[in-house]
């Protein structure tokens, strides 16, 4: 993000008065979120994980309402309800061993993943930006990198990394792909577009995950979960379908 930046005669730092700004969006959307949903990918599967950090549309209703002044109108909240009965479906005892402290703790680090991600776009969504998208990004990146770099060597045990082409390969795309053009075409969407109605085209991430993680990890799709996942996709639909 930095070359980029620099290639396109961009400043580095965003415009005085909005670096604390999104120092704390990207700490919320990129540090905290991303973070705390890699500890609970530790004890869930990628595609529960998926559905419950996609549930930051459930927490952007209210969220949207309290900080960044959107209306929540009827739909939406018959949205919301829907979702929230796909999230009690997906966490029966049926799909969660809730005797497991391990389980319970990654379920709960996903859906808080999830409040992080909601809270920051909320606050972005709240204020008119000057500072360009790139620059935006890197911001947001950097501070998200102090904070991850100061907590993880207190929080997390050191382990041997063993270096090999695919461990290369995932970093690359992780690092360019899902965190720096993400980010960076994210922020151009609320820049036009009400966090709950952005949250429309996000519900098929979850979807695509849970299609994913069965073919490559063999994660079972069982009768339960596809119901919550048509209620919690089908609720953020219908949440935004007054936009």
């Amino acid at each position: 993000m930095a070359a980029i930046t620099i290639a396109r005669r961009e400043s580095l730092l965003p415009v005085r008065g909005e670096r604390t700004r999104l120092a704390v969006i990207g700490i919320l959307q990129i540090a905290l979120c991303l973070g705390i949903s890699t500890f609970g990918l530790v004890y869930v599967g990628a595609g529960r994980a998926a559905v419950l950090l996609y549930t930051m549309q459930l927490w952007s209703l209210p969220l949207g309402w309290l900080i960044a002044g959107e209306r929540v109108s009827g739909m939406g909240l018959l949205g919301g309800l829907a979702v929230f009965f796909g999230l009690l479906l997906f966490m029966n005892p049926m799909l969660v061993n809730w005797h497991d402290p391990k389980v319970l703790f990654g379920n709960a680090l996903l859906l808080t993943s999830a409040l992080c991600w909601a809270l920051g776009a909320c606050l972005y969504r709240r204020y008119k930006w000057r500072t360009s998208f790139w620059s935006q990004v890197f911001w947001q990146v950097l501070w998200s990198g102090v904070v991850i770099g100061t907590v993880i060597p207190v929080l997390v045990p050191r382990r041997p990394v063993v270096w090999n082409l695919a461990v290369l390969g995932v970093l690359v795309y992780n690092w360019l792909g899902a965190t720096a053009l993400c980010y960076l075409w994210w922020g151009k969407v609320l820049s036009v577009m009400r966090v709950s109605r952005a949250g429309q085209f996000l519900a098929l991430t979850p979807v695509t995950a849970v299609l994913i993680s069965t073919a490559l990890t063999g994660e079972p799709v069982t009768v339960s979960i596809v119901i919550s996942i048509i209620l919690i996709a089908g609720g953020i639909c219908l949440a935004v379908r007054d936009g």
